[in-house]
């Protein structure tokens, strides 16, 4: 039986926050490949562990240092790092193939290590989803958390151009990002993201009523356009008086998310629905929902807008370049920041049932291509031929 390794380093988590589409991908990917009869072991906290057993997945655990928030000492933060960048010594003489799903600086660092000392019996391949850009303070994010992010990020992917088996690109645009920093075509697959077309048809067959006008599934912070968000439905509330808008995820935006809809007394508008992990639940909202929205200025594939397609809505979203490539015409492109086109949009979908059907119809044909099986065999099928 062959081994995967999977690095799953999500920084110094205990539990998950909120599901991002890197760990749906992952999580999606690895499953696959489990139940392909490959035996997978994972390298992570309890965040990591959480995810795996959300997706039921059959691994190995091999648990790395978590922090406890009350105790910040310095011995304990080197310490951490220490145990967070370098593998337990019981990984050390691991044979197989080493999978880090991102090319963050706290899975490459210990990818690189063992491939390192372990040269010729470790076959590394990285995902890589997105490379920040180098002018970081015109991101919509903390100054300093984005230049600490695009240093960690850049360092990451340092130790990968020099040592990774093979590269996984998870779209066209992120390919060309590798070409532009000098990856030669022969290191590099691009892979692709894919929804659970099938099982999501399984869960929500039996649902047929509308019980919210529109829906959002994203982690709560500022490069996602949560913000936004509020801004558009207060404004589509000015002309739908009833209109119901749900947000499922969680993340750094929440408490001031609240305080603005308190402050617009949306209250009986907006909903904050947290994490959902159970799939049925989240395909079950998604079903309930007349439309998708997504006011993101940071996405590269957005497996959401995928779920939200095999769902049959209808999906709006800022017409980001990486969303173009991936998407095509398949959604409802916005111009990026347009809150108020983005709002009208909206209210013109949801006073036209005749449109609002034909533009889910079209997302739902196209998007029957992605099928995750297929995919995490085609992606194990590159590594293995690397």
């Amino acid at each position: 039986m062959k081994k995967i390794l999977i690095i799953f380093n999500i920084s110094f988590r205990n539990k998950l926050s909120g599901v991002s589409g890197n760990e749906i991908r992952l999580a999606e990917i690895v499953r696959n490949w489990s139940l392909s009869g490959y035996q997978i072991h994972l390298w992570s906290g309890l965040a990591g562990k959480e995810l795996f057993d959300g997706y039921k997945i059959k691994y190995f655990f091999h648990k790395s240092f978590t922090l406890k928030v009350d105790n910040q000492n310095k011995s304990t933060y080197i310490l951490l790092i220490s145990r967070l960048i370098f593998p337990p010594k019981s990984l050390w003489k691991f044979k197989g193939i080493v999978y880090t799903p991102t090319e963050g600086f706290t899975n490459v660092f210990p990818a690189a290590f063992l491939k390192i000392i372990n040269k010729d019996k470790i076959k590394w391949a990285c995902v890589v989803h997105w490379l920040p850009p180098l002018v970081w303070w015109k991101r919509r994010s903390n100054f300093f958390f984005a230049l600490a992010f695009l240093l960690l990020q850049r360092s990451g992917f340092f130790l990968v151009k020099r040592l990774a088996d093979i590269i996984l690109p998870v779209s066209e645009s992120t390919a060309n990002q590798l070409k532009d920093v000098g990856i030669q075509k022969a290191r590099y697959k691009t892979v692709l993201c894919g929804v659970n077309f099938d099982k999501i048809q399984q869960f929500t067959e039996s649902i047929n009523q509308e019980q919210y006008e529109a829906v959002c599934i994203k982690r709560l912070e500022e490069g996602k356009g949560m913000l936004d968000l509020v801004d558009i439905w207060r404004m589509v509330v000015h002309k739908i008086k009833t209109a119901r808008l749900i947000i499922i995820g969680t993340g750094p935006l929440e408490a001031e998310m609240k305080k603005k809809i308190r402050e617009f007394k949306l209250e009986k508008n907006i909903f904050l629905r947290g994490l959902i992990l159970d799939q049925k639940k989240k395909f079950s909202e998604l079903k309930k929902s007349k439309l998708f929205v997504l006011p993101s200025y940071e996405e590269n594939w957005a497996i959401v807008i995928g779920e939200a397609m095999a769902c049959g809505l209808p999906v709006l979203a800022y017409n980001l370049p990486e969303l173009v490539m991936v998407w095509k015409k398949n959604f409802v492109h916005i111009p990026i920041g347009d809150k108020d086109f983005f709002a009208g949009e909206i209210i013109k979908y949801l006073s036209n049932r005749n449109l609002s059907i034909s533009q889910g119809k079209m997302g739902f044909k196209y998007v029957k291509q992605f099928d995750w099986k297929k995919i995490a065999l085609q992606e194990i099928k590159f590594i293995e031929n690397s």
